[in-house]
């Protein structure tokens, strides 16, 4: 499936390289604002660099980092020793014995290897204690051989905290995406706004030099006072929206700061004395649909599988019990009537006879797992569904946007024939007015259809997840 864009062509060949390639289109295809303070760039690096939630999402994948190197200690070398001197005539007695002993990750077997030592006299029972006066040198190992055979707790856990590391990098690509777009949406409407402030002024100030020139004709008694009150009120009426304009720039502003900030961390100024040129620039790129980028639906992925390793974890935990032990003694020096090499052999069985913890586990991480599929599955619905309707709507905008400019130059026409008639007597004060505000209404169409046809944009790129290059 292909679509168009004046231009520029969207795909939805997402498995394409050059998808990680791109910055989001908008960078390269938005309104040019070459004059302004600040520009889209500016504020993609400052939400970057310095976004303190940002920053936050980062230290909690550091404390990720931390939780996977927990996970790893399961499999550290462990040195173990105990001695125990035994003072009991006839039998007096000293046994020591020291050993490494590490958990593997090869189905679950334990290796051990040590030296122990056992001098004196020892009963009966305990001949199994007594070695050479050198001791004996020892290797073993411990192997599952039903359960915690394919996996076990230790393996398990390493797994899902290998998991969740990447998860936590994904959160950071939200928690950047997110951010990203709502900082250039508040930088685009913070323009939009910019704009629309100057055109009320502007139709204010044709409001308060018509107000001065009919108070003049007024004092010289050719106009009447209903013409002075008429358009007083419709100066009062601009006023009021130019007021109305600068408080809702003002908390635009003031929003935007939190996004838009020096190194440091302190807000940015911005300079309203520069004002947006009415430019767009769309270059003829390919410009690929793959919503497979999201993060979201990657996290979703990943939670799947750290599902999927639990139930397998808990389906090994049904099974009994059953495993085999193998140590191997050197005598170090002789013993009489002892052979020298010693092979030591144990099978350990175990069956629980009830088992509700595996199987109560076990049946919940089967309904988690088919409840995750069901939002995935919804997940890409909606995302598809969602950059198709921002893609549609973004062609509407710029339709509008330039069927507004045609308008304009239409209305503009007419403001400068209707003043002029006014101007000879042959038109009212009522309809100079209405024309203009008119003109300046068509005027603010025209920045709102470009601001939303950005916003749309702006969406398409957050559900492609294609906003910044990660």
């Amino acid at each position: 499936a292909r679509v168009f864009f004046n231009g520029t062509q969207m795909t939805s060949d997402g498995g394409n390289s050059e998808v990680n390639k791109m910055r989001f289109f908008i960078l390269i295809t938005l309104i040019t604002f070459n004059s302004f303070a600040i520009d889209e760039s500016m504020v993609v690096n400052s939400v970057l660099n310095n976004f303190p939630l940002i920053e936050a999402e980062m230290l909690k994948a550091k404390a990720v980092e931390g939780d996977k190197i927990e996970a790893e200690g399961s499999f550290d070398f462990v040195l173990k020793a105990k001695a125990k001197i035994w003072r009991q005539d006839p039998y007096d007695n000293d046994y020591y014995d020291a050993y490494l002993e590490k958990q593997t990750a090869f189905g679950g077997m334990k290796v051990k290897a040590g030296h122990r030592k056992g001098i004196g006299d020892f009963n009966y029972y305990a001949q199994d204690l007594e070695t050479s006066r050198a001791g004996q040198a020892y290797v073993g190992f411990m192997t599952p051989l039903l359960r915690n055979l394919e996996t076990d707790e230790y393996r398990t856990k390493l797994e899902i905290t290998k998991i969740k590391e990447v998860i936590a990098k994904e959160k950071i690509k939200v928690k950047k995406l997110i951010s990203i777009h709502k900082a250039l949406s508040l930088y685009y409407k913070y323009l939009f706004e910019l704009k629309k402030l100057k055109i009320n002024q502007e139709i204010l100030s044709l409001a308060e030099k018509r107000q001065k020139f009919i108070e003049t004709k007024f004092r010289a008694g050719s106009e009447s006072k209903f013409k002075l009150i008429e358009n007083t009120r419709i100066l009062n009426k601009r006023q009021a929206e130019v007021m109305k304009t600068e408080a809702e720039l003002i908390q635009i502003e003031t929003e935007l700061s939190l996004y838009v900030r020096e190194k440091n961390g302190t807000p940015i100024k911005f300079n309203r004395d520069s004002e947006p040129e009415d430019k767009l620039e769309v270059i003829s790129a390919k410009i690929f649909k793959s919503i497979d980028q999201n993060p979201h639906l990657k996290i979703l992925t990943l939670e799947k599988q750290i599902l999927n390793t639990e139930k397998r974890y808990n389906e090994q935990s049904k099974l009994p019990g059953l495993n085999l032990d193998v140590t191997g003694y050197k005598e170090l020096s002789n013993r009489a009537r002892y052979q020298d090499n010693i092979l030591q052999v144990g099978v350990f069985f175990d069956l629980p006879l009830e088992n509700r913890k595996a199987e109560g586990s076990s049946v919940a991480s089967l309904y988690r797992l088919k409840a995750l599929e069901k939002e995935l599955t919804f997940l890409k619905d909606q995302l598809d569904q969602q950059f198709d309707a921002s893609f549609r709507s973004g062609l509407l905008a710029k339709e509008r946007w330039q069927v507004a400019k045609k308008e304009y130059e239409t209305a503009k026409y007419l403001v400068k024939g209707e003043t002029k008639k006014w101007e000879m007597g042959s038109s009212t004060l009522f309809t100079v007015n209405l024309r203009e505000q008119d003109l300046a209404d068509i005027e603010t169409r025209v920045w709102y259809a470009l601001y939303e046809f950005h916003q749309y944009r702006l969406d398409s790129g957050l559900f492609t997840a294609s906003l910044v290059e990660f």
